[in-house]
Order: structure tokens, then sequence, then C-alpha cells
């Protein structure tokens, strides 16, 4: 038998249709399967965590089905130490159970800076140095000098 006529013969073409019927079976098979595995379309909005502390934050990762990681802790002199100040997914987003959220949170104590040396140069320079660094200026007392706003004195608080 040549391959032409073996082509257009009614065994080839039983063949061909019971093969593309048992791929279509596989296929369809396969995705409901996988539908059902990955949980698809089944969702959860994630709950705000913004403010709370380590323990709120189990509690309420608890009750909505979530994980959390803290993989960071910054200081903010506006939020309480330990709260949470930042979070990934945000709040409302909609995830699945036991994703992990992860959390920052606010650092119990400020960063330690270097404090640079602010006596003998300008006011204006020692205001730079002392922002740059992530302070803020405090009380400012203006003494006579033969040299126009020279610091001439640094005192720490704190």
């Amino acid at each position: 038998m040549s391959l032409k006529n073996f082509i257009t013969s009614r065994v080839f073409f039983k063949h061909l249709g019971i093969s593309i019927i048992i791929v279509v079976a596989i296929v369809v098979i396969v995705l409901q399967q996988l539908k059902s595995y990955t949980h698809h379309g089944e969702s959860y909005p994630v709950p705000d965590f913004t403010g709370l502390t380590i323990d709120e934050i189990e509690t309420t990762a608890h009750e909505a089905q979530l994980n959390y990681e803290i993989i960071d802790s910054m200081h903010f002199d506006d939020a309480n130490p330990g709260a949470v100040v930042e979070q990934v997914p945000e709040p409302g987003f909609k995830v699945k159970k036991n994703r992990i959220v992860f959390l920052t949170v606010n650092s119990t104590v400020p960063e330690m800076v270097v404090l640079p040396k602010l006596t003998d140069i300008s006011f204006r320079q020692a205001l730079g140095l002392i922002e740059n660094c992530g302070l803020k200026p405090g009380k400012i007392t203006y003494q006579p000098s033969e040299y126009n706003n020279l610091v001439l004195l640094e005192t720490i608080s704190g």
C-alpha cells in the first residue's frame, strides 16, 4: 500500500479522529484538574495591617487565612514603636489564601547616626549636614561673633 492510498483510507481517518478525541479529552481533564488544584477564581481581600502590633498582626493574619513576613524596620517619629507602617500587597488587594503579606514595621529605637563636626562652619552648611544625617535642628541661639552666622557651639539633646 502506498502512502497516498494509506492517507486517503478509512483506517487513517478513523485513527486520526480517535487521536484528536483523546488529545482533546486529555487537555480538558488537565485544565479542569489544574483549575481545582490552583483554586482558580478564589481570592480574598488583604486586610489593613497598618498600625497593628505583632500580636494583632498574628490574629488578623490567621483570621484572613494569610501568612506574614516582616522584611524591614524603619523609624518614623509619628508612628508607634513596633507598629506596621507599610505592607505589600496593599490593603484590599485580592489574593489567595495562605499567601505571604510582606510587612515593614516601625523600629522601637531611632537609627543611630554619626553627627559630623558642626563648629567653625557657616550655619547654612551646618543645617545641610544635620538634614543629610536625617536629623532635625533644635533650638538655635545666636551669640555675637566676628563672623556672621558662624556655628560656635553644638549641643546635643535628645
